[in-house]
């Protein structure tokens, strides 16, 4: 009786584990992967990212579909991977408010991002695509409302939050294609938007 008594508490012991709340961002060996880094607009902080893992061979440019009903008094912003019909993201712009950004539920906190020892260097806006944004020849982006939006103004800060992830190099080191959208938010003010930076192998 003891012995089953003893072969008892060391079974339950060894299910019981520490608690580890930290999110590593690790290899789903799946065909095709897109990593989605949320960026805040006001500040340039990286608030944390989603990846993405898809049962299909890379496209030569990010598969992307984005559906945006403007806010007249509630709408929104979806961008779907058009391969399988997965939403990657959807977020309520909301013209006396402030929306919320639905999908994904939740972001991997920054803190659960591996660092790597090195920061890798930034690659030249002209090698992103761009989505839900017009770039005229002035180099100034605006929205689809008229707002200008000066990236390049803040890109240096944006790319420090950024240079020494480990899941950057590991993408950049795959020629992974690169794009960019701004999530308003609101649609009457900047200040609550987020930058989203999509990177895609």
């Amino acid at each position: 009786m003891k012995l089953l008594l003893v072969c008892f508490i060391l079974f339950s012991l060894s299910g019981c584990k520490k608690e580890d709340n930290s999110v590593t961002i690790e290899d789903t060996h799946d065909s095709s992967q897109l990593l989605l880094l949320k960026i805040d607009y006001s500040t340039s902080q990286f608030e944390g990212g989603a990846l993405y893992g898809f049962d299909v061979n890379p496209a030569d440019t990010i598969p992307i579909e984005i559906e945006y009903i403007e806010p007249v008094d509630f709408g929104y912003i979806k961008l779907t991977h058009k391969p399988d019909l997965k939403v990657i993201f959807e977020g309520e712009i909301i013209w006396r408010g402030v929306g919320e950004i639905q999908i994904p539920e939740k972001f991997s906190d920054p803190e659960g991002f591996p660092k790597a020892n090195y920061e890798i260097e930034a690659p030249s806006l002209e090698n992103y695509e761009y989505f839900f944004l017009k770039k005229p020849l002035s180099g100034t982006f605006f929205d689809e409302s008229g707002v200008k939006i000066k990236l390049e103004e803040y890109f240096d800060k944006i790319w420090g939050e950024l240079a020494d992830l480990k899941v950057i190099h590991e993408f950049m080191d795959d020629n992974a294609s690169m794009g960019i959208f701004l999530y308003p938010a609101s649609a009457l003010t900047v200040d609550f938007a987020k930058w989203l930076l999509v990177f895609y192998k």
